[in-house]
């Protein structure tokens, strides 16, 4: 007997939504399967880290999107047994049973993918781009003075977020 997800539509580990980025192929690589997008981008999931990202069945609580599965747990025993894309283009990995276990499909969201292997889930990616003389040009434009942040780089206290010389979590 197998165990499915228990949402009709992927859903991601965590609570935003992603738009549909279907993915075109899915090749078998060392201990990871390697996802391809039509663009060319491509991301390599290993096998621990799909299963521990896997919506239930140990892996992430449907409920809070936490991770419930301890990593002592991950054991060369989880193994992938097939994958395949489905109709929409999203990721289906059917894991091997694990000892007297059913075996358990997982379905991957192509957005969320995508995201991960854009880099849009790094603490980085959520901070402007500094761009050099904002400063300068913001002071002349609003005649407004400069402060400092605890990083001692120049902000406008005006407007923070588009003068930040320096990515700082204000």
């Amino acid at each position: 007997m197998t165990q499915r997800d228990q949402s009709s539509a992927p859903l991601a580990p965590d609570f935003y939504h992603y738009a549909a980025q279907p993915i075109a192929a899915v090749t078998e690589g060392d201990d990871a399967l390697v996802v391809s997008w039509s663009d060319g981008r491509q991301l390599s999931c290993h096998r621990f880290w799909l299963r521990e990202n896997t919506l239930g069945h140990g892996g992430i609580d449907p409920a809070t999107r936490e991770g419930i599965m301890d990593p002592a747990e991950l054991s060369e025993a989880m193994q992938i047994a097939t994958f395949e894309l489905n109709a929409c283009g999203d990721l289906c990995v059917t894991w091997a049973p694990e000892g007297a276990d059913e075996s358990v499909i997982s379905t991957y969201h192509s957005g969320w993918l995508r995201h991960i292997a854009e880099g849009q889930h790094l603490p980085e990616s959520w901070v402007p781009a500094p761009e050099p003389g904002t400063l300068q040009r913001c002071r002349r434009r609003r005649g407004v003075k400069p402060m400092r942040c605890s990083k001692m780089t120049m902000h406008c206290a005006t407007c923070l977020t588009t003068c930040c010389a320096w990515a700082c979590a204000w």
